[in-house]
């Protein structure tokens, strides 16, 4: 038995500094095994707090930009400049309107792993596999700046709703979101990406610090379950492998069996690949929660993109009423206007336009909004993405100030404004759209989405 811990007489170990973090035993003895010498370290990590972090949305601003407003202590991550570690005591976020705009993602900051390791670059096209909640596929289309495509798929629906929201609050341009199983997937889109992530599902070991609940639900079973799981993600993501591509291959969990005994099976099944790199991160050794991730490389050479001649349920919108508000309201609308059977117009680069299958789509490109009796009616999504799209109405609001709360809970503000307008966030030098409003009479109407509202 480990120094340090106690057997409660239930296969389980309590943790000698908290009672409240519970380790099975049957964890505790593989991981001093896997671990050895080091496993003292490790279990001693336990008794410290988890690391809490978040990722900069440079779609939208620069990291020196946002630790200049960020009302939080924040230092550097360790594995890539956007990802931050938050040393507040007390922090709740998810309704700051810094938050709201986009400005960042919550996230532990060890889950950059992946994505430095998949060295995404402009004009490249990007799946990920098993995206929900977005911080991964929202990072990819940071690095992707509004070029090329990124396709979040999760099999899930719910989940992909989740992944779409955080996608629009991102501000994302150029991603198509999707809701299918891995192989209905790879049928759809064969061998065309540069980049498939696969952050699988996994027993979660990494959780167990900041959810001690994560804990009483694992097992050896489900380790193996979720090994034999992860198997077929994997094979299925290889298919959607361009040739020259890479795949990569990450989880938030410490065991070898979902992590390296997997890879070695994987190479094992698919000869076209090679291993490019395999790295872990520890919590007792690194800057977070700890994460595994392998990237193999595929071989041949990539082929020309696929151009797309008619995207899938949609048709070029002609519709006066649309471009003539896109013209008076943006100086450059991201690509181009596309609508659907049910009157959503959304635009998409030809990147994205290319990647629209029959496949359940949630989203593609920027949901701009909808013709309804011969008008348009924009969308929140549209103002979201409009830093892109050079706004020419904006009214900005100081971040803390009682106007930019009214909005957000949807109360009317005067104004002498009239027509749609942006309404931005400011705060010392950054200005960051939030949503949008109507002004007419002299009233500032918000069309801040009832969903999201403050109370």
């Amino acid at each position: 038995m480990k120094a340090g811990m106690t057997n409660n007489g239930n296969n389980e170990y309590d943790a000698v500094t908290s009672g409240t973090k519970r380790l099975p035993g049957d964890f505790v003895e593989d991981m001093r095994g896997q671990l050895g010498a080091e496993a003292e370290a490790f279990f001693a990590s336990y008794s410290e707090p988890a690391v809490r972090g978040l990722r900069v949305n440079t779609d939208k601003l620069s990291v020196a930009e946002f630790s200049e407003i960020t009302p939080w202590s924040v230092e550097p991550g360790g594995l890539s400049d956007d990802y931050l570690v938050l040393r507040d005591e007390a922090f709740s976020a998810g309704k700051h309107p810094l938050h709201l705009a986009g400005a960042f993602y919550l996230c532990d900051p060890s889950t950059a792993l992946p994505i430095v390791m998949a060295d995404i670059r402009r004009g490249m096209w990007v799946l990920d596999m098993c995206a929900a909640p977005g911080g991964k596929a929202g990072a990819a289309a940071a690095r992707l700046g509004g070029e090329g495509v990124i396709v979040a798929n999760d099999a899930v629906t719910g989940r992909a709703r989740v992944l779409s929201r955080t996608l629009e609050r991102l501000g994302a341009v150029n991603a198509v979101c999707t809701s299918a199983s891995p192989d209905a997937v790879a049928a759809a889109y064969g061998a065309r990406f540069d980049r498939v992530l696969v952050d699988a599902p996994c027993s979660g070991e990494g959780m167990f610090r900041k959810d001690p609940a994560a804990a009483l639900e694992w097992s050896r079973e489900h380790v193996r379950a979720c090994a034999a799981r992860q198997r077929l993600i994997l094979d299925s993501a290889a298919r959607c492998v361009a040739p020259g591509g890479r795949l990569i291959y990450s989880t938030c969990t410490f065991n070898s069996l979902e992590n390296e005994e997997n890879a070695r099976l994987f190479l094992a099944a698919h000869g076209e690949f090679e291993l490019l790199d395999e790295r872990r991160l520890y919590p007792h050794s690194s800057v977070g929660e700890g994460h595994y991730c392998a990237v193999f490389a595929s071989g041949g050479e990539a082929g020309p993109r696929r151009a797309a001649e008619a995207v899938r349920g949609h048709r070029r919108c002609g519709e006066a009423c649309v471009n003539a508000f896109l013209t008076e309201n943006f100086r450059m609308p991201f690509g181009a206007p596309y609508i659907d059977a049910r009157g959503a117009v959304r635009l998409m680069g030809a990147d994205t336009a290319a990647n629209v299958t029959g496949l359940f789509t949630l989203g593609a490109g920027v949901y701009a909004g909808e013709v309804k009796k011969g008008r348009f009616e924009p969308a929140h999504a549209l103002y979201m993405a409009s830093q892109r799209m050079g706004c020419r109405h904006i009214v900005e609001f100081e971040a803390d100030s009682p106007q930019l709360g009214a909005f957000l809970r949807g109360v009317e503000l005067e104004s002498a404004l009239s027509g749609f307008t942006a309404v931005h966030l400011r705060r010392g030098g950054v200005s960051l759209p939030i949503g949008f409003a109507k002004a007419s009479a002299g009233r500032l109407k918000s069309r801040y989405p009832k969903g999201l509202r403050l109370t």
